[in-house]
């Protein structure tokens, strides 16, 4: 834990910069004139007119200090004048507006039209003679530089136009900023912006990861709140219309709504899996999905004709269902802290990070609040400790789900121990021959367990679970061609006398695991398992013209599995393989509960196959060989005693061949004598 705080308390450190150094245009730096007195203006239609018949014409102009301009919803279209002030160096200079969505610059320097500039939220980035980024577009159309003389008077006039769909006027007012400490202040901010995207990126990116890794909802849901994150604050500052939409920099409006929308579902979401909201507060989970969804219905409906209205107070919609999310979302972890889940306090933590930011963010907007570096930006700075924290959150999660399988696996181990050795006893009666009782035990076995869909789908095949369900009874059938394969362990019975009980069970679910991905990967069938003893069958329930080379091929990748895991693994492991291929009887008995097994001198050769091999190889009969020979190398090995069945030609399968082309094997053949 200690650990843990410290890796948090030097990311803080490494966010502090965005904190302290926020953005220049929220902190005013650089403006040294606010013009809204001072400015002139024209109400009538000379907004259609052209400068130069504007110029000209020095009636109907409104001084805003006698006059002040009329605020209205509706769209506007009107001339401003005002004059610049004069300087006594030469000064490069950039003036702005209030969220126009078109702006039209003319300067006039000393009764002359020195220069013409466009601005506006509307305007394409390569129409503006000046862009300085790292600024919103929700508070401002864009900067004009002017250069001012000594000597000379300067007046600016401005055609501004707009339909107030996204940003209402509230004012006309102009400022009037120093060039040189806008561009320093932009250099700055893009450094501290860099700082945070980076910090934004690692974390995404990481978290990304493991989510493919272990496929773990809540990494996913992670992911996309970040990334909304990230995508709602580049919009802010100018980022996402410099970078993806020059030309559309309107797009910004939709661009920071719906980032907005996107991080609300992804949050809620990932808080939903992260404290499996399903199983512990069925209610909360439910209230939490449902509401989710509004930003995606809100997103939907700026499309249609209610989203002009939407879009005129986008700010207050966003900041109110903003608030209702976090407030259900800090609900849920409270309700969780109260019932005491393990994880509540680190997740109670990092939304309580984000939730203050939010608010004192809002306050700040509607001027609750002094609005200053740390209010404006606390949103942000928010946002960057709280994605810090939901990782570190995640990581916790993984430790404690680890915890629980594991003490879940322990519990499912002990029983399986038990079965396997009642398995084994089975075996052993079914090689005396005792098929009867074999059928009893094992569908006593297979009586004591749940009766489920997935548990009937992992004991019987496919094939016999459709004929169960169709006909509700299922005939033993006999099998000609089929192939039965045994694996047993060297030494096993020593290692059962020499490690504990539970490192023991580890080790074969950890190795039956992988050979049943085998199994299923070659088409085959298992049986059972019997102790460290594991059945395969090919060529049954359907019948297979290849079932000996899959039954072989999959041999061979199970010694490879082993030796791969040897190479790694603290405790190794010797495997006898063996394969025998002939006919068998399979089939289930039983009326409520089922197992499927096979019968048959097959079965009992196979097994000598496996008792009769080595450690690391594929011991095959000569029936089988005959199957595969032109599929693989094998060595001949003479005629070796099998227990009860005398002597039988036996082979050692040393590899599969690259290329089946007709040739055989150079194997020494077996004589009879």
């Amino acid at each position: 834990m200690q650990r843990s705080l410290a890796r948090l308390a030097g990311l803080l450190l490494l966010l502090f910069p965005i904190a302290v150094g926020a953005a220049f245009f929220d902190r005013q730096q650089g403006k040294f004139l606010e013009i809204i007195d001072e400015v002139s203006y024209r109400t009538d239609n000379a907004a259609a007119t052209s400068f130069e018949a504007v110029f000209a014409d020095p009636q109907g102009w409104l001084l805003q200090k006698n006059t002040p301009f009329p605020l209205t919803k509706d769209p506007i279209a009107i001339w401003a004048r005002f004059e610049l002030p004069e300087v006594p160096a030469v000064r490069r200079v950039f003036i702005d507006s209030s969220a126009w969505e078109r702006v039209e610059f003319f300067v006039v320097r000393d009764g002359q039209l020195v220069d013409h500039q466009w601005q506006g939220t509307r305007v394409p980035l390569a129409e503006r003679a000046t862009r300085i980024t790292m600024t919103t577009a929700f508070s401002h159309s864009g900067f004009a530089g002017v250069d001012l003389l000594p000597g000379s008077r300067t007046t600016v006039f401005a055609r501004l136009t707009t339909d107030q769909t996204h940003i209402p006027i509230v004012r006309l007012r102009f400022r009037v900023w120093d060039a040189e400490l806008v561009l320093e202040g932009e250099r700055r901010d893009r450094m501290i912006e860099g700082i945070y995207l980076g910090v934004m990126l690692v974390l995404i990116v990481y978290n990304l990861g493991l989510y493919f890794v272990i496929r773990e909802p809540s990494y996913l849901f992670y992911v996309i709140a970040q990334l909304a994150s990230v995508m709602f604050w580049s919009t802010y500052f100018g980022m996402t219309s410099e970078g993806l939409w020059p030309a559309h920099p309107s797009w910004d409006f939709s661009s920071l709504w719906i980032a907005m929308m996107a991080s609300i579902w992804g949050l809620m979401h990932f808080v939903r899996h992260y404290f499996d909201a399903h199983k512990h507060f069925p209610t909360a989970d439910v209230l939490l999905n449902r509401m989710s969804y509004i930003g995606i219905v809100l997103i939907f409906l700026s499309a249609l004709p209610l989203g002009h209205a939407l879009a005129k107070y986008g700010v207050y919609v966003m900041a109110v269902v903003g608030t209702v999310a976090l407030s259900i979302t800090f609900g849920v972890i409270v309700l969780a802290l109260h019932r005491r889940h393990p994880l509540a306090p680190h997740l109670f933590s990092a939304i309580l990070a984000a939730f203050l930011g939010f608010f004192v963010t809002i306050a700040a907007f509607f001027e609750l609040l002094p609005s200053n570096d740390w209010t404006i930006h606390a949103s942000q700075l928010g946002s960057a400790i709280t994605g810090i924290m939901l990782s570190m959150g995640l990581g916790f999660r993984l430790r404690h789900t680890r915890k629980a399988l594991a003490e879940k696996q322990i519990e499912e181990a002990h029983t399986q121990s038990r079965h396997e050795r009642e398995r084994r006893e089975l075996i052993e009666e079914h090689n005396r021959g005792l098929e009867a009782k074999v059928v009893e035990r094992t569908a006593e076995l297979v009586a004591s367990q749940q009766q489920s869909d997935t548990l009937l789908a992992n004991i019987l095949p496919k094939a016999i679970i459709a004929e169960l369900k169709a006909k509700g009874v299922s005939e033993p059938r006999r099998h000609e061609e089929t192939s039965i394969l045994f694996t047993d362990f060297s030494g096993f019975t020593q290692a059962v006398s020499t490690i504990p009980a539970k490192r023991l069970v580890q080790e074969l679910d950890e190795i039956f695991r992988g050979f049943d991905d085998i199994v299923t990967n070659h088409g085959l069938e298992k049986i059972k398992t019997i102790g460290d003893a594991y059945m395969i069958a090919s060529g049954l329930p359907d019948a297979s013209a290849d079932h000996a080379v899959r039954c072989v091929r999959a041999g061979l990748a199970l010694t490879r599995f082993i030796e791969e895991r040897n190479q790694t693994a603290a405790m190794k492991w010797g495997l006898r393989v063996g394969v025998h291929s002939g006919a068998v009887v399979a089939g289930i008995v039983g009326k409520n509960k089922y197992v499927y097994d096979v019968w048959g001198d097959t079965v009992n050769i196979a097994n000598r196959m496996e008792s009769g091999g080595e450690v690391n190889k594929v011991n095959i009969s000569a029936y089988t060989y005959d199957l595969v020979r032109d599929h693989f190398d094998c060595e001949y090995r003479g005629k070796m005693a099998a227990k009860g069945k005398g002597e039988i030609d036996m082979y050692f399968v040393l590899r599969e061949r690259a290329a089946v082309d007709g040739s055989t094997s150079n194997v020494e053949q077996p004589h009879d004598p």
